[in-house]
């Protein structure tokens, strides 16, 4: 359960953070948008890790960690540029969400179970292929 409301909680502050995106990108540069979303982005993470107090290897790292770290980063950093000059574009918010967060959810899917060999249940595929059923129908 504990983990539910961590994936509720991620959900709900990325639904946040990309309804500030459609505002800023309404606004700036789309890039200048991307930067600054990226820098405030490494600030909080920052100020979170002062302040927290965890367990001793909180901070622990090995090269293959910070290579994926970096990889996953520039990943992040392409598809926000991406993001703010398809809103400053004027695509809608209601629009464009689903359709990037199901993206997401395809190639998030894909890698994990071609990559990384995790298996799926017949539960779990049923319930993607009606979730990308419903995103179909809100995109209409």
């Amino acid at each position: 359960m504990a983990n539910f409301i961590l994936m509720i909680l991620a959900g709900a502050f990325n639904g946040v953070g990309d309804f500030f995106s459609k505002l800023t990108a309404e606004k700036i540069s789309p890039y200048l948008a991307a930067m600054l979303l990226s820098l405030f982005s490494a600030i909080t993470i920052a100020v979170y890790l002062f302040l927290i107090k965890g367990p001793s290897g909180n901070m622990s790292m090995t090269r293959q960690g910070f290579l994926f770290a970096v990889l996953g980063g520039v990943a992040i950093g392409i598809s926000s540029i991406f993001f703010f000059v398809m809103f400053s574009k004027g695509v809608n918010l209601s629009l464009a969400q689903p359709i990037v967060k199901s993206t997401l959810v395809i190639v998030a899917v894909l890698l994990g179970v071609i990559a990384l060999r995790e298996k799926m249940t017949v539960n779990q595929i049923i319930g993607l292929a009606l979730s990308l059923v419903g995103i179909y129908f809100l995109t209409k």
